[in-house]
């Protein structure tokens, strides 16, 4: 549709106008950037164009979408940290790492050149927000919320094919607490 591609022009002529790894896509100071940290423009746009490369068979646009997607990988894999997180500029920097992995993953399922030592590093940060001594999500790097954790692990553990490991069984379970999904 007409919209879908306007907002698809929108996103490539962002992208391309921040060509260096290390560059924002973004100028500082959105209010999304605040809540999730500076990275997340490029997390979502990775998403965003990995999901619109499926639909683009053929399409003038294909191309500079496949060009965009790779330096938006590169720029997330440049904004990696040691322990495996992206950001914790944010208010909830595991929200943050979250989208980041995603926008890996969608990128690595189109085809994208997305380092698999990147990927392992994210899953292995966002399974380790789970303490087995304390049976307790951590709520350091999710704003005090451990419901951000638990769907972070969850998903982490899904992509990573760990659904029956212990950050996993935890997640299923506090999910299915309406106390602790409850304001949410």
């Amino acid at each position: 549709t007409e919209p879908t591609r306007r907002a698809l022009l929108y996103v490539l002529r962002a992208v391309e106008r921040a060509p260096a790894p290390g560059e924002y896509i973004q100028p500082e100071g959105t209010q999304p950037q605040r809540k999730l940290g500076r990275g997340i423009d490029t997390f979502l746009a990775a998403q965003f164009l990995g999901e619109a490369l499926g639909s683009l068979p053929g399409s003038p646009e294909r191309e500079r979408t496949r060009a965009a997607l790779d330096l938006c990988v590169a720029k997330i894999q440049a904004l990696q940290r040691e322990d495996g997180s992206f950001s914790k500029d944010g208010w909830a920097p595991v929200l943050s790492s979250a989208f980041a992995a995603n926008g890996l993953q969608v990128a690595k399922d189109v085809g994208a050149k997305v380092e698999s030592q990147a990927l392992a590093r994210s899953e292995a940060y966002m399974l380790r927000g789970y303490d087995r001594e304390r049976k307790a999500f951590r709520t350091d790097d999710s704003a005090g919320v451990a419901l951000y954790q638990a769907a972070g692990s969850l998903d982490a553990a899904s992509r990573a094919g760990k659904l029956n490991e212990a950050p996993a069984r935890a997640a299923r379970a506090h999910l299915a607490d309406e106390a602790f999904v409850r304001g949410f």
